[in-house]
């Protein structure tokens, strides 16, 4: 659902992401450096307050 999220908005953010998927914020943050530590995704800054998320 993570990768599916940040496949159809780049830019979501994790507490935009926490209310789609219907989990917290915090499960979110876990998923992510799960999915980071597997290759699977991976987080470009743009600037401080932007991230996009690029799926590998």
């Amino acid at each position: 659902m993570i990768l599916d999220a940040c496949r159809e908005t780049p830019s979501i953010t994790i507490p935009e992401m926490a209310e789609r998927i219907g989990i917290t914020e915090r499960s979110v943050q876990r998923n992510i450096q799960k999915l980071q530590a597997e290759g699977f995704l991976r987080i470009f800054r743009s600037s401080s307050s932007t991230v996009r998320w690029c799926w590998l």
